[in-house]
């Protein structure tokens, strides 16, 4: 049996990586993308993340709303999204450097972004 203390740190400090996006959106401005193996190009993608009326997370971006999953990783958050026969995920800490990834379910494509997210736009 693991001490209390133990358990109590991990029920106190799990939660809290998602505060500081619940009370507002997150805006992330993309200037890189990558599609596939064929190289990169600038950008001007932008997606946002908001949380929705259950406590999720919606993606947004011009073409669509996608459900996204937030992961409480070690090193921080990742959210994960499905929609259209794809997966998104997107990492990275407000403020600082920001990866978008998206992949086809059946493998056919891939791309990746590079830019970055804040709390305010």
């Amino acid at each position: 049996m693991k001490p209390p203390l133990c358990a109590l740190s991990l029920v106190v400090l799990m939660p809290f990586p998602a505060l500081a996006f619940e009370a507002g959106p997150l805006f992330c401005r993309f200037q890189t993308e990558c599609y596939d193996a064929e190289g990169c190009e600038e950008t001007a993608y932008q997606l946002d993340l908001v949380a929705d009326d259950t406590g999720g997370w919606i993606m947004q971006d011009e073409a669509e709303d996608i459900p996204a999953t937030a992961l409480d990783l070690d090193d921080g958050l990742v959210w994960i999204g499905r929609a259209n026969g794809a997966i998104r995920m997107l990492s990275g800490i407000a403020g600082e450097n920001a990866r978008l990834s998206i992949h086809a379910a059946g493998g056919d494509f891939m791309l990746n972004y590079a830019g970055s997210c804040r709390a305010d736009d």
